[in-house]
């Protein structure tokens, strides 16, 4: 962002602390501030009415997340976040927002491009679903993990349970118990309680179905 508009946003913001397993705000509540993540890792979690809701996707440092609600006229948030470790976070107010967009135009671009990010992030979702299957789809999960937590080098942790990560690829717990089982029996990776260690990432990325690219 230009100089000008990034220090009149900066001087909008707060900076505010939470636990691990917080909840920043729930699904169905009245939205009145956006965030970005400073630090941690934040879950978003979608529905629920008939069972367990749907882990929609891990956020690391630099995401935004909460734009929806406070960008359509219905203010109402679609999803829930949860904080999977002590998070710091930049909050900025709905009022702020509207106040600074009329002062300096440009700064819609910052939240169009964050909506750009979320439409691409779950037309991929939708088309992996329709086209891939489950175990493909376990591995590609496992490799983006690698992006969100900056671990994918050997014997490095992704504090993720099973279930989590059954529940981010849409496929079932028994099927995920499996195929993780068969990974641990090629020594691909270890798991443990709510953690999964990878020990040959290249391997991931082939069992996901993912072309290096040359360069």
């Amino acid at each position: 962002m230009p100089e000008r508009e990034r220090t009149a946003l900066e001087a909008r913001c707060r900076r505010l602390k939470f636990p691990a397993q917080a909840y920043l705000y729930h699904e169905g509540q009245t939205g009145d501030a956006v965030y970005v993540l400073v630090s941690g890792r934040i879950g978003i979690w979608s529905g629920g009415e008939r069972g367990d809701p749907m882990l929609l996707a891990i956020l690391g440092p630099g995401e935004m997340f909460g734009e929806l609600a406070i960008l359509s006229e219905q203010r109402v948030r679609t999803a829930t976040t949860q904080a999977l470790s002590p998070v710091e976070v930049v909050q900025i107010l709905r009022a702020d927002i509207e106040a600074l967009r009329l002062r300096f135009p440009r700064i819609s671009d910052v939240f169009i491009q964050a909506l750009l990010r979320l439409v691409q992030r779950l037309t991929t979702q939708v088309s992996e679903l329709s086209e891939l299957d489950g175990s493909t789809r376990l591995y590609r999960q496992l490799w983006r993990l690698g992006d969100v937590y900056e671990t994918r080098r050997a014997g490095l942790e992704l504090p993720i349970s099973q279930q989590q990560l059954a529940s981010m690829t849409g496929v079932g717990l028994r099927i995920t118990n499996r195929v993780l089982n068969e990974a641990r029996a090629e020594g691909i990776l270890e798991t443990g309680k709510k953690r999964i260690v990878v020990n040959d990432w290249a391997l991931v990325r082939r069992r996901a179905g993912l072309r290096f690219r040359p360069g």
